[in-house]
C-alpha cells in the first residue's frame, strides 16, 4: 500500500511540473501546484508568500488564483546587470542609428 501511494504521488507531482503554459493551469491552485509552476520547493513558495505572493486560505489549507501568480511573477522579474548593461547599449545604439 505504501508503494502504491509513493507512486502515485510521484505520478501527481510530475504531472503538475509537466504544467508549462499558464492555460493548463487550474484557475485556483494548491502549494504544490504552484510549487511546480515556479518550478521550486514548497518551502520556497512559503518564503514568497512571506515576501507578498498573493494567496487565501481555505481552512488551513493555502491556495493560488492562477492569474495572480503570474501577475506577481511578471510584476517581480529582475534584470541581472550584465542584462541592464545590454538593454541599455542596444537602446543606445538604436537612438543612433
Amino acid at each position: 500500500m505504501r508503494a502504491a501511494r509513493a507512486i502515485y504521488k510521484h505520478v501527481n507531482y510530475v504531472q503538475c511540473c509537466a504544467m508549462q503554459t499558464s492555460e493548463q493551469l487550474p484557475e485556483i491552485m494548491t502549494l504544490k501546484e504552484t510549487a511546480a509552476y515556479f518550478r521550486c520547493s514548497e518551502r520556497h513558495i512559503q518564503n514568497l508568500i512571506l515576501s507578498g505572493l498573493p494567496h487565501f486560505r481555505l481552512g488551513a489549507l493555502l491556495r493560488f488564483r492562477r492569474d495572480e501568480v503570474i501577475a506577481f511573477l511578471t510584476g517581480n522579474q529582475h534584470l541581472s546587470r550584465h542584462r541592464q548593461r545590454r538593454v541599455i547599449l542596444e537602446t543606445l545604439n538604436q537612438q543612433k542609428g
